[in-house]
């Protein structure tokens, strides 16, 4: 008996090592088209962090961030085939499955960081609308969460840009869509598609001379070391696409996907939070690592060209009849 009793407590002792070194159960891929400092990877970083402690390791997240896993486009293939199961990413250049997000293109929509936050609170009136926007698509991701973030100024190589028609001639990159190319055409400049993590390269061999951007782009990516004329121009805020692949979604666990949900939310909140605090900071840092020339614009001439079309543009965005929509519900969060 004694012989025996020993032999099951090693069997028994064998069980627990392997279960301990059986793995997580589930490993999933986490997309985004930027790297660290750069609020979203953070923010990935946290989701991975917290979904590892939420599930007791048994749910892992590796991140890819650089465009690592491709562009924009190719991210969101991933997410329909569940060869990607979450992203970070922006709604603007997902405009091509989301038409609304083109929204997000016009400018001065919000009135600044602290409305942008209100607007894009995962708790807000905007996050069921936009759920909604893709749930009806079937477009084989559904969104867990969004968020704010910090401004979109312009990052250019000739000069300082003060009134609109300092941009005359510019070749811009930024998200080109119906919406973008209508907007910039407005200053005379020119859209260019060039995806985030080929911004560098294509500002050093003039593919473009300037990029519409966030401030933790042109720092996370180095552009400041190529143009040294920042405009701040605030006239677009970054809006935070938090989503998770339905294939993904379907194979979890409740409590798995909780777990998800749960870091989601929290991440979307820090992105916000982080956005803003990294604008402030990474001023400072591109002037003294760079020698960036930061110059204000002249804001009344820019709204006062853009504002009255705003209307005209939500309602005429290919794809779709809810733009106003969209920007009704935006507009009235500022006025709560």
């Amino acid at each position: 008996m004694k012989k025996t009793s020993v032999v099951l407590v090693l069997i028994f002792s064998l069980l627990c090592v392997s279960a301990a070194f059986a793995g997580p159960k589930h490993q999933l891929r986490l997309a985004t088209t930027v790297t660290s400092p750069h609020p979203w990877y953070l923010a990935a970083e946290h989701m991975a962090e917290r979904i590892s402690d939420l599930t007791g390791g048994a749910v892992q997240v590796s991140i890819h961030g650089g465009g690592a896993l491709g562009n924009e486009n190719a991210i969101v293939n991933g997410m329909r085939l569940g060869s990607v199961d979450l992203m970070i990413l922006s709604f603007t250049p997902l405009a091509s499955v989301i038409p609304e997000g083109a929204v997000f293109s016009i400018p001065y929509i919000f009135s600044g960081y602290e409305h942008n936050a209100k607007a894009m609170d995962t708790n807000g009136e905007i996050f069921p609308l936009l759920s909604k926007y893709i749930s009806d698509r079937n477009l084989g991701f559904s969104l867990l969460a969004t968020g704010g973030g910090g401004a979109r100024n312009i990052l250019n190589k000739r000069a300082p840009i003060v009134v609109p028609s300092d941009m005359e001639g510019l070749k811009l990159r930024t998200v080109v869509n119906a919406m973008s190319r209508k907007v910039w055409g407005l200053v005379g400049a020119v859209p260019m598609a060039v995806p985030a993590n080929e911004a560098y390269s294509a500002l050093q061999i003039g593919i473009c001379d300037s990029i519409e951007a966030s401030l933790s782009l042109f720092n996370s990516s180095r552009l400041t070391e190529l143009a040294p004329y920042l405009a701040l121009s605030y006239h677009e805020f970054v809006v935070t696409n938090i989503s998770v692949s339905d294939i993904t979604k379907n194979k979890l666990s409740k409590e798995y996907y909780d777990a998800v949900l749960v870091a989601a939310k929290e991440a979307g909140d820090l992105v916000t939070r982080l956005g803003i605090d990294t604008d402030i900071k990474t001023i400072d840092l591109i002037v003294e690592r760079d020698g960036v020339k930061v110059n204000e614009i002249d804001r009344e001439s820019f709204v006062k060209l853009f504002t009255p079309l705003q209307d005209e543009l939500a309602q005429t965005l290919p794809g779709t009849d809810k733009g106003l929509e969209l920007l009704n519900a935006i507009r009235a969060v500022d006025s709560e």
